[in-house]
């Protein structure tokens, strides 16, 4: 992607955005720090195990030196110096590739993805990777690093060099092993000073690499609004399955009212639908109640089912307040209502 279509991605990515990212594969990753603590474990598993690997190595000069009238039979000294080699190097390089595929797992967690392995035709064509690589910001800060790397690199191996040369410079007169201690100081002087120099590079790189990542994942406004509106759902089929919830809880308030005895309302706020039926209940059940627009819809229901319409303000506040839908009426109201009952009961003649 190039630089001009990055500045349209003003937005902080969505956990939604960063997830799928992760998806993919696509984590904040620092490459150096990773290398650093390679080397690091390297290092320190040379140091560790050297009586072990100069004795090994030891034991091959001698016992090479101490059969060279085997003429033609190579094959001895070759096996012996794989396992010398396996013996004192692959722990080195185990230890490395251990903590380093470590330092990768505590920078992002574990992370196993096959889609940077699927197939796609895109990624053959050179064109994009060729425009990204000579026109963007990522590129600049890449070479920079490479040569921020290679110069400090550079300049600590030089400034150890001339200080062995300057102060250790002569070597006539010192026997091979000695030279070899001295060669071998002079190179752990100058990895643990690397090591040292890259983890200072290395922490500045995962500060780098996180906000180049972010920048990566960020969004534009209307990738934002598209987002939401994928979770939310679309305002307009919100809206009619709202419209159609609505229909469908009024339907069923309608045929609960037309079983109806009585409906008590204050007359402009409240209205509470009430039904005694002895064979299923033992007490008067509240069928529909509301507020306002709704307690209007409920008397308006129950005048074209004819139920009778009571204005009571005190009862319907209570039985409103106190009460629930489909439930029995609460137990201090049973003599009010029973008394509002009985005469509904007389005046439309109902047993």
């Amino acid at each position: 992607m190039s630089d001009q279509d990055q500045d349209q991605k003003t937005e902080e990515p969505t956990p939604k955005q960063r997830e799928r990212f992760r998806e993919k594969g696509d984590v904040s990753r620092s490459q150096d720090l990773a290398a650093v603590v390679a080397i690091a474990a390297g290092t320190g598993a040379i140091l560790a195990g050297w009586g072990i690997i100069s004795n090994s190595m030891t034991h091959y000069a001698a016992s090479t030196l101490g059969h060279l009238e085997m003429h033609g039979n190579y094959s001895v000294f070759f096996f012996k110096a794989v396992r010398v080699v396996l013996l004192t190097i692959a722990p080195v390089g185990l230890a490395g590739m251990v903590l380093g595929v470590a330092a990768q797992i505590a920078q992002v967690g574990f992370n196993f993805s096959f889609k940077p392995m699927e197939f796609n035709p895109n990624k053959f064509n050179p064109l994009p990777k060729l425009k990204s690589m000579l026109f963007s910001i990522d590129t600049v800060i890449e070479i920079t690093k490479s040569i921020v790397k290679v110069t400090i690199i550079g300049l600590l191996a030089a400034h150890i060099l001339w200080d062995e040369v300057s102060n250790n410079g002569r070597l006539l007169g010192l026997s091979p092993i000695e030279v070899l201690s001295k060669i071998g100081s002079m190179c752990l002087r100058i990895v643990l000073m690397v090591i040292v120099a890259l983890a200072f590079i290395s922490v500045v790189d995962v500060m780098i690499e996180r906000w180049r990542h972010t920048r990566k994942m960020k969004m534009t406004k209307e990738e934002v609004k598209q987002e939401h509106k994928n979770q939310e759902g679309d305002p307009l089929v919100k809206s009619r399955i709202r419209g159609k919830q609505r229909e469908m809880a009024m339907s069923r308030m309608r045929g609960d009212i037309s079983k109806a005895d009585v409906v008590v309302v204050n007359p402009t706020h409240y209205s509470v639908a009430i039904q005694y039926d002895m064979a299923k209940h033992n007490a008067p059940v509240i069928l529909a109640a509301g507020v306002d627009k709704l307690a209007a819809q409920i008397r308006t229901e129950a005048r074209h089912n004819n139920i009778p319409v009571v204005s009571d303000p005190p009862l319907a506040r209570a039985l409103y307040r106190d009460g629930k839908v489909g439930r029995p009426i609460p137990r201090e109201l049973f003599s009010a209502v029973a008394s509002l009952l009985a005469w509904v009961y007389k005046v439309t003649g109902k047993m």
